[in-house]
């Protein structure tokens, strides 16, 4: 993970850097195979890898805290062993924050929240500490809402062909992309061999079988206690991050995970329990509804009609036969009634009150903000040279969850494309992409490569301090 937050030369965007970050953390943590996470090959081009759909976030009240909410994270993975179209083949997995020090850098949620300002996909939440700090604390549990259109957009996004670090909005994070970066990345921080995938699956279940206990590696590891050769779906609920970083099982997380899973949708004791009189006439003017209406109607009218006149046997038959149409249209229109207008509350009055009734106890949902883009910080106060790397060794506020949000915060507020070249010992670009001596925008040029100018312009500042240098220490002198 150092490597990958220091490496200059690998990435050509920061999303790309935060993805992988995320990929090789879940990865490492969950022991998930490659096609749950990312595009595998036999599903190239189908966007069948993970969605923010997927991904759950939840705020949890916490009593030694008031101040500060846990936030909690519901990964679904949906293509466990390779059959997505078979709903429940799933497994859920539960993180939340490290809030120790030593931790930061291997914390699977921190590039999450980078990644859903990257894609503007809260609904109602503009910054990090509307999350971890916000202003109106939540009294129980929350289920942050993500915006519609983004439910079915790729959590891990592809990078355009042709270079300069566009990242897709549309297709998937490829299998051969992941193996492209992993590979880089090993070599860059000395391995002998790549990593894969497989390397950090099979890490995890060895490690999992020590830490963990065997009922445990079994249900991360899908197996079925009844067979070896069968799977099937599990919520994982242990402390997986404990065995990423070397540490116990931590119970108050572990409660917070069950918490999260038994977490309801809060219930609003000011909802509706019945339709509205607008409501109540819009439902019985469907068509069905109406037709049942006339088919009682009129064999009422006829049975009055036929009581009118004397009744003989075969009018008693048809009194009779119309009273049974009567009683069934009734039957009917009163349970087609009932029926709809308990669909009709759980449509319309659930999604106003009871998803969102945890919500408003924090913001509107009348106005829902915009997320973040990258790069989007005005002041820029979180730009800082060797930035999250830094942080992540010297940053100490004396608040784990201030430290956690000006992390986010960097992860952030970085250039958007990485200026991807091999340049000289000590000639980097600075923040803004741009050559340190004379500001061109790197990012644009048209006849050179950013090294070559960056290196250009540096022999050009060297030359004329030379020049002046001799110039002051020289002497003139005069022919005799």
């Amino acid at each position: 993970m150092e490597t990958l937050h220091s490496a200059t030369n690998i990435f050509c965007s920061h999303q790309t850097r935060l993805q992988m970050a995320f990929l090789i953390l879940c990865s490492a943590a969950s022991a998930a195979c490659p096609g749950s996470v990312v595009e595998s090959a036999c599903y190239c081009g189908s966007n069948k890898a993970l969605t923010w759909g997927d991904i759950d976030f939840y705020l949890i009240p916490d009593d030694g805290d008031p101040a500060h909410p846990s936030l909690v994270v519901d990964i679904q993975l949906n293509l466990v062993k390779g059959f997505r179209k078979m709903d429940h083949r799933y497994q859920k997995l539960l993180f939340t924050l490290e809030l120790r020090k030593e931790h930061h850098i291997t914390c699977i949620v921190l590039p999450l929240p980078g990644l859903a300002f990257h894609d503007s996909v809260f609904a109602h939440s503009h910054s990090i500490e509307s999350l971890l700090c916000p202003e109106k604390l939540p009294t129980t549990q929350v289920n942050i809402l993500l915006q519609n259109k983004v439910l079915t957009l790729p959590l891990l996004q592809k990078e355009e062909k042709g270079g300069g670090g566009k990242i897709s909005k549309t297709e998937a994070f490829p299998y051969d992309g992941l193996l492209h970066y992993l590979k880089s990345l090993s070599i860059a921080a000395g391995f002998l061999e790549p990593i894969t995938l497989y390397d950090f699956h099979a890490s995890q279940e060895n490690k999992a079988d020590v830490d963990l206990g065997k009922t445990a590696r079994k249900t991360l590891m899908l197996h079925d206690p009844n067979s070896k050769n069968k799977y099937k779906s599990k919520t994982i609920t242990a402390d997986l991050s404990a065995v990423t970083n070397r540490r116990g099982q931590d119970e108050n997380r572990i409660t917070l995970f069950w918490t999260a899973v038994a977490a309801s949708l809060g219930r609003d004791t000011s909802a509706p329990q019945h339709l509205s009189l607008e409501e109540r006439a819009k439902l019985m003017n469907e068509p069905e509804l109406v037709k049942l209406q006339n088919e009682k109607d009129e064999a009422m009218n006829k049975i009055q009609q036929l009581l009118v006149n004397e009744q003989s046997e075969e009018v008693k038959k048809q009194i009779i036969e119309l009273r049974q149409i009567a009683a069934k249209a009734s039957n009917a229109y009163c349970f087609m009634y009932l029926c709809e207008s308990d669909l009709h509350i759980k449509q319309a009055c659930q999604k106003e009150f009871f998803d969102k009734a945890a919500i408003r106890q924090m913001v509107n949902p009348t106005k829902p903000m915009l997320g973040m883009s990258a790069g989007g910080l005005d002041d820029k106060q979180y730009r800082i040279e060797s930035s999250f790397l830094s942080l992540v060794k010297d940053l100490d506020s004396g608040n784990p969850v201030t430290n956690c949000c000006t992390l986010v915060n960097v992860l952030i507020a970085q250039s958007e494309q990485i200026i991807c070249q091999k340049f000289y010992p000590g000639e980097r670009p600075d923040d803004e992409n741009r050559c340190p001596h004379c500001s061109e925008d790197l990012t644009t040029l048209q006849k050179t490569k950013p090294d070559e100018h960056v290196h250009s312009c540096t022999r050009r500042i060297l030359s004329e301090k030379a020049t002046a240098q001799i110039e002051a220490n020289s002497t003139s002198q005069e022919c005799k």
